[in-house]
C-alpha cells in the first residue's frame, strides 16, 4: 500500500477538477439524496471527523445544512454548503472538487483577473499585471477589492479552505496560490473588478479593471511557466562548515518521474559527503514540501536523530466496512480491510498495524549529529509536517520560517476514498486513516511546529534574486 501518496501539492491540482454534470437546479429531493450520502459516508469513514469537533457540534452543523436544502439550489450553492462543513472538520486532507457549473462559466467568459497578488499575511501587493491599464504599478499595495479589505476577504475564505487544526499559515498559502478562483467561487464572479490601490507615494486611488478571458490570460502569463522547474532534491556545500539539504517532496514516484533519482541513494550520498567533509552545520529546507511517502520521511529522520526513536504512535480507522462503494472509484478497499484489526482500547475503532514507520526507528550509520536548522512554511504539510514534529519532539534542530502547515500531532490521510454524488456530481475525498505522531507537546495542539525563529516571507524576499530567508537562517547557528 502506498501511504500518503496524495500529497499537499496534488491538492492544489485536484480541487480545480470539476465533476462532469450538467448545469441545472437541484430539487429538494435530489439535494436530500446527495446530502444523505455525503453525511453518511463521512460519519462512517472519515478518520478524523471528531478530532477537533465534538459530536454535538458536527450534528448541529449537519442539521443546519439539512434545514437549508428544503428549496431548489444550484450545484454551486449546494457545493458551498458542503465545502464549508468539510473545511470545518479541520482536516487538511479533506478535499472537494470545484463545482462544474462555476468552472464552466468562469472558463467560458471574461472572468480572469488581469493581475496577480502577493500576500504577506493579509497584506496584498501587486505582483503581476496582465492588463493594459497604465495606472497599475508592480509593488503597489492593494487595500480593497470591490470595496472589501483584504482582511475581510480572507476571513470569508477561511471558512471554505481546509487545514489541519487551527492552522492559518496553510490557509494563507492555499488562498494565495489560487486567490482569483477562491474569491470568485466564494464571494462573487463578475467580469470586472474594482481595486483600491496605494502607490509608493502613499496616495490611494480606485481603479476599475475589465477581466480577461482564459485564452488571453494564458497567453499573457505563459512565459512565467516556461522555465525548467527546480530539482525536487538537492544538496549543496555552502562553505567548509555548512551544507544545505533541500527536499521539496517525499513522493517517491514524483522524484523518479521528474528527477530520475532514488531518494534512498540521494540521502546516502548526501550524508556520506557530510561525514567525509566534516560538515558541522546543516540547513534542512522543507519549505513548500507537500508530503508524500511515510517511509521516506521516517528514513530521513534516521539520518538526523542519533538515538532510537518512535515515529508514528498509531494508525486508526473508523470502519473496515464501506457502505458507499457504489459512488466511489477507489479500488482495493475490500483488500485493505483484511489487514485492519479491531482496537481493544477504543470502541468503534480499527487499527492499521502493518507499516514500517510504526516500528521503533534506529539511527543510520551515517547519522548527522552537528547543528541543524530546519526551514518551514505554511506549505510544509503531511509527511513533511510529520518529519518536523518528530525532529522537534526529539529536540533536534532549530526551526525557522513560518509555522508548519501540517498538524504536529498527526493528520488524516493514507488511503483516500473518493465519492461522487449522483445528482449534483460533486466529488470529494475522505481520508480513511488517522495518524498519531509519537509526540507530546500540548502547546502545539491544533497547530504545526511553530518556529523558535519566525522569519516571514515578504514581497522583498520574492523579488530579490537571493533567498533572504535562507540567508537569515544561517545566522541561527551557535558555533563560530
Amino acid at each position: 500500500m502506498r501511504i500518503k501518496y496524495l500529497f499537499f501539492s496534488f491538492f492544489m491540482l485536484s480541487v480545480v477538477l470539476s465533476a462532469n454534470c450538467q448545469q441545472k437546479s437541484l430539487s429538494p429531493a435530489q439535494l436530500k439524496e446527495d446530502f444523505e450520502i455525503f453525511k453518511g459516508s463521512i460519519i462512517e469513514a472519515h478518520a478524523g471527523l471528531y478530532w477537533y469537533n465534538d459530536t454535538s457540534t458536527i450534528d448541529n452543523r449537519l442539521a443546519s445544512i439539512s434545514a437549508s436544502i428544503q428549496q431548489k439550489k444550484s450545484q454551486t450553492e449546494f457545493h458551498r454548503l458542503l465545502q464549508e462543513f468539510y473545511a470545518g472538520i479541520n482536516c487538511g486532507h479533506s478535499w472537494m472538487s470545484r463545482p462544474y457549473e462555476f468552472v464552466n462559466k468562469r472558463d467560458s467568459g471574461n472572468y480572469y483577473f488581469p493581475f496577480q497578488l502577493f500576500f504577506d499575511g493579509t497584506k496584498a501587493t501587486l505582483f503581476k499585471d496582465y492588463s493594459t491599464d497604465e495606472s497599475l504599478n508592480i509593488g503597489d499595495e492593494v487595500l480593497k477589492i470591490d470595496g472589501m479589505t483584504i482582511a475581510e476577504i480572507f476571513k470569508i475564505l477561511y471558512r471554505y479552505i481546509p487545514s489541519d487544526g487551527y492552522n492559518l499559515t496553510s490557509k494563507n498559502r492555499i488562498i494565495a496560490g489560487q486567490f482569483p478562483l477562491y474569491y470568485q467561487q466564494y464571494i462573487q464572479l463578475k467580469d470586472e473588478v474594482v481595486l483600491t490601490v496605494k502607490g509608493k507615494d502613499g496616495i490611494s486611488q480606485e481603479i476599475r479593471l475589465n477581466c480577461i478571458d482564459k485564452t488571453t490570460f494564458e497567453e499573457r502569463s505563459k512565459s512565467e511557466f516556461s522555465t525548467k522547474p527546480e530539482d525536487l532534491l538537492s544538496f549543496k556545500i555552502i562553505d567548509d562548515q555548512t551544507a544545505l539539504l533541500r527536499i521539496k517532496t517525499f513522493s517517491k514516484d514524483w522524484i523518479k518521474y521528474q528527477q530520475k533519482i532514488s531518494f534512498k541513494k540521494f540521502l546516502k550520498e548526501s550524508f556520506t559527503e557530510i561525514q567525509e567533509k566534516q560538515i558541522s552545520k546543516l540547513i534542512l529546507d522543507l519549505r513548500s514540501n507537500g508530503g508524500g511517502d511515510d517511509g521516506l520521511g521516517a528514513l530521513l529522520n534516521t539520518y538526523l536523530i542519533p538515538e532510537k526513536f518512535r515515529y508514528f504512535d498509531k494508525m486508526e480507522l473508523s470502519t473496515k466496512k464501506f457502505s458507499y462503494l457504489q459512488y466511489s472509484n477507489t479500488k482495493g478497499l475490500k483488500w485493505a480491510s483484511i489487514l485492519i484489526k479491531k482496537s481493544k482500547e477504543k470502541p468503534n475503532t480499527y487499527l492499521w498495524t502493518h507499516h514500517q514507520p510504526l516500528k521503533e526507528q534506529k539511527p543510520n550509520k551515517l547519522v548527522y549529529t552537528g547543528e541543524l536548522v530546519i526551514l518551514t512554511n505554511g506549505s510544509t504539510f503531511s509527511t513533511a509536517a510529520d518529519v518536523c514534529a518528530i525532529l522537534h519532539a526529539n529536540k533536534r534542530g532549530t526551526f525557522a520560517g513560518e509555522e508548519v502547515g501540517g498538524g504536529y500531532y498527526g493528520n488524516n490521510s493514507a488511503i483516500s476514498m473518493d465519492i461522487q454524488l449522483p445528482n449534483s456530481g460533486i466529488r470529494y475525498w475522505i481520508p480513511l486513516v488517522r495518524y498519531t505522531n509519537y509526540v507530546d507537546y500540548p502547546e502545539f495542539i491544533g497547530h504545526g511546529v511553530i518556529p523558535k525563529q519566525v522569519i516571514p516571507f515578504t514581497f522583498n524576499d520574492l523579488i530579490d534574486p537571493e533567498d533572504l530567508v535562507l540567508k537569515k537562517s544561517m545566522k541561527l547557528f551557535k558555533t563560530e
